[in-house]
């Protein structure tokens, strides 16, 4: 699944809170917390990032953590953002 581009679905509310984002899921309109990785994720995803891009990106951020972690987690994430009808494939 790496290297697919996933952007954000609009119109999509969130709210920037310490410690991650809040989300309102579009599949059920029931908010959706989003502890800080994830939260990374989701503001990589406004820039229209692939997930080997996001998964280089928190890489940076992190260069403690295996990268084979990060890149399960990147998959992980946006797994969970796709169940919840935030994401939508990349039009072009």
């Amino acid at each position: 699944m790496l290297g697919r581009r996933s952007v954000r679905r609009r119109p999509t509310a969130f709210r920037s809170v310490t410690g991650g984002v809040v989300i309102a899921s579009q599949r059920t309109g029931d908010a959706l917390f989003l502890p800080a990785t994830a939260a990374a994720v989701w503001d990589l995803i406004e820039d229209r990032a692939d997930e080997d891009a996001i998964a280089l990106s928190l890489q940076a951020q992190f260069p403690d953590v295996d990268p084979t972690e990060i890149r399960r987690s990147v998959t992980e994430i946006l797994g969970v953002l796709d169940d919840e009808g935030l994401l939508e494939g990349d039009p072009t």
